[in-house]
């Protein structure tokens, strides 16, 4: 099986603000500790895949703009 083929079965989630032209990041909870995040616009590509912790300390980077 390929990742796209595994990818197509995930449920991934994007903000209910994100445009509808398909430029947005979608996040799927992949196991009880990985996260998985993509780009909408290029399905073709692997998607990040982070530890729980590591997402959690990206969103709160980002939220603090220490990025």
């Amino acid at each position: 099986m390929s990742w796209n083929d595994f990818a197509a079965e995930i449920k991934w989630n994007r903000a209910a603000s994100c445009s509808h032209n398909g430029n947005c990041v979608e996040v799927a909870q992949l196991a009880r500790d990985q996260i998985a995040i993509r780009d909408s616009k290029d399905l073709s590509q692997s998607p990040l895949v982070l530890t729980a912790s590591s997402y959690a300390d990206l969103i709160q980077r980002i939220k603090q703009s220490d990025l």
